[in-house]
């Protein structure tokens, strides 16, 4: 009799990843495996350091296979998947160690989108309106009526952000990438002024309306 051996699978929201995450996970495995490969969908390359001469300023699709133990880390456009082919104790330690690094570049935002949680909040919203327009007062159908197109509307968008979001591994260091503020600083500051000059202009007008 010979006893199964069994895997650790791990599937993980999208993420944003940058080169010096994946240089820490590269480090785990390479003190802790006999072999890697990293892969991209045209080449494989044999150090992480080497990802930045593709040609590219980010990728969609990776994946790192290791063996002795086997392990496969699968960066695809809609989750991340890792996969154990064995359980046990030695690899659970390396799947705390990729996780803790990864769950660091999470996408906040795109992992509450993408979970059951916001399905099952837009169905209530749904539901509740259906109640509504059933039982309220006719005074009432409207709001509902407003309701029950949001949920629609919402449904319609949280199937579409899930089949579109993308795991992103960008080629640069994090402390390389320019911030949403340093690249957009002028076009911020122009709809700033741009709002506060049309508030200025419209409170102007009604208070010429009023002496007139």
């Amino acid at each position: 009799m010979k006893k199964l051996k069994k895997w650790i699978i791990k599937e993980l929201p999208p993420v944003k990843l940058y080169l010096d995450d994946l240089d820490s996970i590269y480090e785990i495995l390479r003190q802790k495996v006999k072999n890697i490969d990293i892969k991209t969908e045209d080449y494989v390359v044999e150090d992480v350091k080497q990802l930045k001469n593709l040609g590219t300023e980010k990728l969609h699709h990776l994946s790192i296979e290791c063996s002795d133990p086997n392990i496969d880390i699968q960066f695809y456009p809609g989750w991340v998947k890792i996969q154990f082919y064995e359980d046990s104790t030695y690899n659970r330690g390396i799947l705390s160690e990729i996780e803790d690094i990864i769950n660091k570049r999470r996408v906040l935002l795109g992992s509450f989108l993408t979970s059951n949680w916001a399905f099952f909040l837009n169905g209530g919203l749904f539901s509740g309106s259906l109640i509504g327009l059933w039982e309220m007062p006719q005074t009432y159908m409207w709001l509902f009526l407003a309701l029950l197109l949001i949920s629609i509307l919402s449904l319609i968008f949280l199937w579409k952000f899930r089949i579109t979001s993308y795991s992103t591994i960008m080629l640069l260091e994090r402390k390389e990438e320019t911030s949403f503020w340093k690249r957009n600083k002028d076009e911020v500051f122009i709809a700033i002024i741009s709002a506060i000059a049309g508030s200025l202009v419209t409170i102007f007008i009604m208070w010429i309306s009023n002496l007139l």
